[in-house]
């Protein structure tokens, strides 16, 4: 099955709403419009035709959502793309273009943000995030050792001659100076 990913930059056109599925899991809906500015011969800015798209976000996006966007917001959305085809009321057939929405976020093209880390959430089944295995691992960096960095980049200094003591007295000058060719063995 090929699946479709794309990536919409535009501002919310309606405020988000929350709802709650079947199984539990929370999610968040809202309209977001997005069209094409472009220069025209005379070098004024010309709007194009605008594109609505439904976005649906899920678990702790949606709830993520819901604490940070409102209506008028600058937002780039990345998610798959689903065309739903219906007929009016009037019966004229009609397309629906949703998005199920993975990334979220203000476009900052147009302003500023704060990021805030949001609190521990409930383990919601099947939102990988919401592991408890998972969250403990993004407690402890992923399983980095602790390196306190040492320059003011930020960076952590690698000296591989810094441990010359513990080679031992005849293999100190050679370890100092860098001569692989004493003492250092070949594993």
């Amino acid at each position: 099955m090929n699946e479709s990913y794309l990536t919409v930059s535009g501002n919310l056109s309606t405020q988000p709403e929350g709802h709650t599925a079947t199984n539990g899991a929370p999610f968040a809906t809202f309209r977001m419009a997005s069209n094409e500015r472009y220069r025209d011969a005379d070098g004024r800015y010309v709007d194009s035709h605008t594109n609505f798209y439904k976005i649906r976000v899920w678990n702790r996006l949606a709830q993520n959502v819901l604490a940070s966007l409102k209506k008028g917001d600058p937002v780039v959305v990345h998610g798959k793309l689903r065309v739903k085809e219906f007929t009016r009321k009037d019966g004229i057939p009609g397309l629906a273009i949703e998005i199920d929405g993975y990334s979220v976020g203000h476009n900052l093209v147009q302003g500023t943000t704060t990021y805030t880390k949001g609190p521990r959430q409930v383990v919601i089944e099947g939102d990988r995030w919401s592991d408890p295995a998972v969250n403990r691992e993004r407690e402890n960096d992923w399983g980095a050792p602790d390196i306190e960095p040492i320059d003011e980049d930020g960076y952590h200094e690698f000296d591989p001659f810094a441990d010359a003591d513990a080679l031992g007295d005849a293999d100190a000058d050679s370890a100092a100076t860098g001569d692989p060719g004493r003492g250092l063995a070949v594993v």
